[in-house]
């Protein structure tokens, strides 16, 4: 019961709290972290649905699953391969844009040819998978507790090179672009000391910057890459050793100890403990989304609206007071500051954040120019 309460409360709330950094990051036209979102959230809904359908040991009362099992990998097999692709789009993003100093926007064609570059990173692997999701299937499906539907894949070739290693090697790709984001950011940095040095709130602004881009790499090399290749080496584990890909065997198999048109039960004292809890990991990804987009300046304005749509303004007189922007910008526009420094720390700022929108919200939550209002 615990696992079920944890799974659906946590699952929506995680799903919530993600619709306003999803909202910003579509607003903002960062296309691959819009996908990788949107992903999540549907993976979370995936979870929330499963786990309320199939709530316990119950065989007896079980739904058999009839059509919606029958969908399920085709969507959950490319949804799971796209929150990996769609990293990989991201860290490639990042390590791209954070070398590029330019005082102007990506222009139209910029914006789409970039797009375009991360939609064919993302979505071909995935797309790939849904071809040959129904050829490999071993079993109809298999129901189990909490986890709900569940595919089972014949052990070939097939299952080997398209569902099995594409995972580990985009996760070591992701991995690889983190790094040289934040390589290539710590020379920037030592670029722009000297030009920074004289502004005190510029070099906490670096700093929490490098702080920003260090947690994203450690976030990518730390929890998931080793996660996605202990999965990957498990599978494999399983996958060995290799049969020959036959369609007609695979769906009628002498040996095999249920027809393929057969439905299995499996109740949760059969689960080990891994395949149980593997989905919170789309959950946990959810909160770390709205950590690190959720708290930037538009972000709270959007809560302060929302909460003053609802009523709240009565309750809580505080949200009609000015937001943060100008305190933000009264704290920054120091008259102290001599103007070439103001100037070039705009300057530096705007190279920044405006080709590489991900940027701006994720690593220089900035107003416009040298409007800059700290977390």
């Amino acid at each position: 019961m615990a696992n079920l309460v944890c799974r659906v409360v946590l699952g929506i709330i995680a799903n919530i709290i993600c619709l306003v950094p999803l909202r910003l990051l579509y607003r903002i036209g960062e296309f691959s972290a819009v996908v990788f979102v949107a992903n999540m959230i549907g993976l979370n809904c995936l979870t929330v649905i499963n786990a309320l359908i199939w709530r316990d040991d119950n065989m007896t009362e079980w739904w058999p699953g009839y059509g919606w099992c029958d969908i399920h990998p085709f969507l959950y097999r490319p949804m799971m391969t796209l929150f990996t692709t769609s990293v990989l789009a991201i860290s490639r993003n990042l390590s791209v844009q954070v070398s590029m100093l330019r005082a102007h926007p990506l222009t139209v064609r910029e914006k789409r040819r970039k797009n375009l570059v991360q939609a064919l990173i993302m979505f071909p692997v995935p797309l790939i998978q849904i071809a040959w999701i129904y050829p490999i299937t071993a079993q109809r499906y298999t129901i189990a507790t909490l986890v709900g539907c569940d595919w089972r894949v014949h052990r070939s070739w097939p299952r080997l090179v398209f569902i099995t290693l594409p995972t580990p090697i985009l996760s070591l790709m992701s991995g690889y672009y983190a790094i040289l984001t934040y390589l290539r950011y710590r020379e920037l940095r030592k670029a722009t000391r000297g030009a920074l040095s004289s502004n005190s709130s510029a070099i906490s602004r670096q700093n929490r910057t490098r702080r920003r881009l260090y947690l994203l790499t450690i976030c990518i090399l730390i929890p998931y890459i080793p996660l996605q290749c202990a999965h990957a080496a498990l599978n494999i584990t399983e996958t060995l050793p290799l049969e020959p890909f036959d369609y007609h065997r695979v769906r009628n198999d002498e040996n095999a100890p249920y027809p393929w048109n057969s439905i299995l039960l499996r109740p949760s004292s059969e689960i080990n403990f891994a395949f149980m809890n593997n989905k919170f990991i789309s959950i946990a990804t959810a909160f770390l989304v709205f950590f690190l987009f959720g708290a930037t300046i538009d972000a709270r304005s959007t809560y302060r609206r929302y909460l003053l749509a609802m009523g709240f303004g009565k309750l809580f007189p505080r949200l009609h007071e000015p937001s943060y922007r100008a305190a933000g910008m009264n704290s920054i526009s120091n008259p102290n500051t001599s103007w070439a420094t103001r100037t070039y720390v705009t300057s530096f700022l705007c190279s920044c954040t405006f080709p590489c929108p991900l940027l701006q919200l994720f690593v220089f939550p900035c107003d416009r120019f040298y409007n800059v209002a700290l977390l």
